[in-house]
């Protein structure tokens, strides 16, 4: 990444959440897809272990800034509240207003613009950038600019009076139909690069009503619910 292809990173970034970020030759890494290690040799290491960092500090935040809230809240409520904030659309959205795209490294198969993997690694990339502000910035940084850049997020939630997953709304529409509540079968799945995820199935009286894979088990069946709500919808 050339100077000026730096400073309008930096730009962006400090435009959309206020915070100006320190520069050092591990930044350029938050970027680095995996599918170009094999293909460029002066990369040798993706943002995998950033991106993991990050969804940690993420959870860790918006955890902490739900949990300090002045209204009393169960543990249900604030998972879900935190499983809305943080889902994979907003965090990639957030990139494409930081117009993050515009600096990720990645292989020949991958399409970044158009292709079906954009809305995953605009998502990761954010988690990757997370990551990095808590690696050399500290956490209070990096707090400030993950609730910086989840306030629309949070201050949305905050207007909703009846705040509802995807696996709640499912099994209403099932009961007010008369219908038995889903049941979610899920099964680890390992790829080529040896990436752990986790594949749900959601059926209802034995039929299969939608799949759905995810990092997290929790991720793939609320994927799945998701899923399973649209087909409903379109097979009425």
């Amino acid at each position: 990444m050339n100077n000026k292809s730096l400073d309008l990173l930096l730009k962006n970034i400090f435009d959309f959440s206020g915070l100006q970020i320190v520069k050092n030759n591990k930044l350029a890494e938050v970027f680095v897809h995996k599918s170009i290690l094999n293909e460029d040799s002066s990369f040798d290491k993706s943002y995998e272990q950033l991106e993991f960092l990050g969804d940690a500090v993420i959870e860790l935040v918006i955890s902490d800034f739900l949990f300090l809230q002045d209204d009393i809240q169960n543990e249900g409520e604030l998972t879900i509240k935190r499983s809305l904030i943080v889902r994979k659309s907003t965090l990639a959205k957030i990139s494409e207003k930081m117009n993050l795209d515009n600096f990720v490294y990645s292989g020949s198969g991958i399409d970044i613009i158009l292709g079906p993997e954009r809305e995953s690694i605009l998502a990761d990339v954010f988690e990757s950038l997370c990551g990095y502000i808590y690696l050399f910035m500290g956490f209070d940084d990096a707090k400030k600019f993950i609730i910086n850049s989840l306030r629309n997020e949070i201050e949305h939630l905050e207007n909703l009076k009846d705040i509802k997953d995807s696996k709640s709304i499912l099994q209403e529409i099932l009961q007010k139909k008369g219908i038995d509540v889903p049941v979610y079968k899920l099964r680890t799945i390992s790829s080529k690069d040896e990436e752990i995820s986790f594949e749900a199935k959601v059926y209802c009286n034995n039929k299969l009503l939608a799949t759905a894979d995810g990092k997290r088990k929790s991720i793939a069946e609320q994927k799945a619910a998701e899923k399973a709500i649209f087909n409903l919808k379109n097979s009425l």
